[in-house]
């Protein structure tokens, strides 16, 4: 599990649940696939299956990260979510197990890898135009793919989502296909409070 601490005090950031697959064997490189220190991986196809697999059990795929780690392997982060409530440790550890199945039988992932599978946690990304219409209102830190007005970064409201561009407080407004990350603020002293 992952805390923050702020201010002293720590609370929960996300829920997580990791597990370690075995090596498998080489497979030669296919158009359209990433290399991750010789591991071949499809990230597209990847994110389309495990968005299906979830869908289908009424859960949402929030992200998902391949990150690059000391030793070879390929660290795969994928955030779920359900609503109302959120998941739980246990929902993480089931689709864990679920998701490490489905990637070991369709071989998605080439050699071992290690997965996690987490909540989206209070600074979730928004990726997705229901992401963005969903949390209209929150406090949002945006980094776009290349510069506009010098910067790359803006922190704003978010005011929502319309003909394809992310809509932000001042007059902002970004196509979608132009942001590199989207996540949320959280407000930590209102966390805080709720917690005491």
């Amino acid at each position: 599990m992952r805390w923050l601490d702020v201010r002293g005090r720590r609370f929960h950031r996300t829920l997580q649940f990791t597990r370690s697959s075995p090596a498998a064997a080489a497979r030669p490189r296919q158009p359209g696939r990433h290399r991750w220190d010789g591991k071949i991986m499809d990230k597209d196809r990847l994110f389309q299956e495990i968005d299906a697999l979830l869908a289908a059990e009424g859960l949402e795929l929030s992200d998902l990260r391949v990150l690059r780690q000391p030793g070879g392997k390929p660290l795969i982060q994928i955030f779920i979510d359900k609503d109302p409530g959120g998941v739980t440790l246990d929902d993480c550890g089931a689709w864990s197990d679920k998701i490490g199945a489905h990637l070991d039988l369709t071989e998605i992932v080439t050699g071992g890898y290690i997965l996690e599978v987490s909540s989206p946690g209070v600074d979730r990304a928004l990726r997705r135009e229901k992401d963005f219409k969903k949390f209209a209102g929150s406090r949002v830190h945006v980094r776009l793919k290349r510069p506009v007005n010098n910067s790359r970064n803006y922190h704003a409201d978010l005011k929502g989502f319309e003909d394809g561009k992310v809509l932000l407080s001042d007059g902002l407004a970004f196509p979608l296909e132009d942001i590199e990350e989207a996540r949320i603020e959280p407000d930590y002293d209102e966390i805080l409070k709720k917690h005491k």
